[in-house]
C-alpha cells in the first residue's frame, strides 16, 4: 500500500493564515516540512481520505493526477476535510461523449476535458447534506461522475478492492464524524482524525485488528485538553498508541504517524519530529511518500 500525504495540518493550517505567533512565524521563516495544509491522504493513486481544497492543489504540486481516484472516504464535512463544491470540477459534459472532445472544447464551458471513472463517495448523513447544499453542484451526479453512499460508524463495506470499516469518532455531535480502518492485499491502515477518543464498543472493534500503519491526530499538541472537545493532544495520542501496542494491535515494523497538527499548540516539525523519533513515532508532513508492506 502506497500513501501520498496531501496535508497534515488542522483547520487553520500551519502557519495559521492570519497568525504571527512564534510557531507560525517560525514556519514561514524556515518553510519545508514546517508548512502544513489541511489533512488528507491519497492511497495507491485510487483512493482519497478527505478532500479539502488544499489537498486537490497539493496533488498537482507533487505531480499526481486525481483522475484515477475511484473512492473518496470522508471523515466529516468540516471544510478543512471536505470541500463539496470542488466536485464541480469533475463535470464532463455529455456533449463530449456525443461529439468528441475536439469538436466541443472551446464551444462549451467545462472544467474537465478528459474522461473520468465513477468515484464512489462514502460519508455520513452530514456529508450527504453538505453535498446536497453545495451551491455549485447544479447538475446530476452522473455529470460529476460520482455516487454517494451514506454510512455510519460500525458499517463495513468493500470498495474497489479495499475492505473498509467505519468507526464512530468523538468529534461534533453523535454520528457526525467517522474514522476508518482500511485493509487491502494483507496490509491494514488505521486513519484516526478528528477524534477525542472512542467508546468502549469502538475500542473493541479497533482492538480486533492488527495495523501495519496508524495515522493519528494530535491537534492540541503540548497543551492540556481541558476545554478542547473532539481532539487529542500529544499525551493522549501517545497513550492511544501505547494501548494499541498493549492489546497486540501493532507489529514490530508498524509505522506510526501523527497528523492534524495545530500551530498554536504544536511545535514546528523541525522541533517536534526529533522529540518523538526516540519514541518510535513519526510526524507526518505534507508531500510525504510512505510505502506499507506486510
Amino acid at each position: 500500500m502506497k500513501l501520498l500525504v496531501l496535508g497534515t495540518g488542522a483547520g487553520e493550517s500551519y502557519p495559521g493564515l492570519w497568525c504571527t505567533c512564534e510557531n507560525c512565524s517560525y514556519a514561514r521563516t524556515y518553510g519545508g516540512k514546517n508548512i502544513r495544509s489541511n489533512s488528507a491522504v491519497m492511497i495507491n493513486d485510487d483512493l482519497l481520505i478527505d478532500m479539502p481544497a488544499s489537498a486537490l492543489q497539493n496533488a498537482a504540486r507533487w505531480g499526481v493526477s486525481l483522475a484515477q481516484v475511484k473512492t473518496l472516504l470522508v471523515t466529516h464535512p468540516h471544510t478543512d476535510h471536505f470541500s463539496a463544491n470542488h466536485l464541480w470540477n469533475r463535470n464532463w459534459p455529455k456533449a463530449f461523449d456525443q461529439h468528441g472532445r475536439e469538436e466541443i472544447v472551446g464551444k462549451q464551458s467545462a472544467p474537465c476535458a478528459s474522461p473520468l471513472p465513477m468515484m464512489e463517495i462514502y460519508g455520513t448523513r452530514f456529508v450527504r447534506y453538505a453535498i446536497e447544499n453545495a451551491e455549485d453542484l447544479t447538475l446530476s451526479t452522473e455529470e460529476y461522475h460520482y455516487r454517494f453512499h451514506e454510512i455510519a460508524g460500525g458499517v463495513r463495506f468493500e470498495t474497489n478492492g479495499y475492505q473498509v470499516t467505519a468507526l464512530d469518532a468523538r468529534h461534533g455531535e453523535p454520528g457526525f464524524t467517522v474514522n476508518y480502518i482500511l485493509e487491502k492485499d494483507g496490509v491494514s491502515l488505521l486513519y484516526a482524525t478528528d477524534t477525542g477518543g472512542y467508546s468502549a464498543e469502538v475500542w473493541r472493534e479497533i482492538a480486533a485488528h492488527r495495523y501495519h500503519c496508524v495515522f493519528l491526530e494530535a491537534t492540541a499538541g503540548a497543551i492540556p485538553l481541558t476545554g478542547i472537545a473532539g481532539h487529542m493532544n500529544l499525551e493522549r495520542a501517545e497513550a492511544f498508541l501505547g494501548q494499541l501496542k498493549a492489546q497486540g494491535c501493532l507489529m514490530e515494523n508498524s509505522q506510526l504517524y501523527l497528523t492534524h497538527l495545530s500551530p498554536h499548540w504544536t511545535p514546528p516539525h523541525d522541533k517536534l519530529a526529533p522529540m518523538l523519533e526516540q519514541k518510535g513515532i513519526g510526524v507526518a508532513y505534507d508531500g510525504q511518500s510512505i510505502e506499507i508492506t506486510d
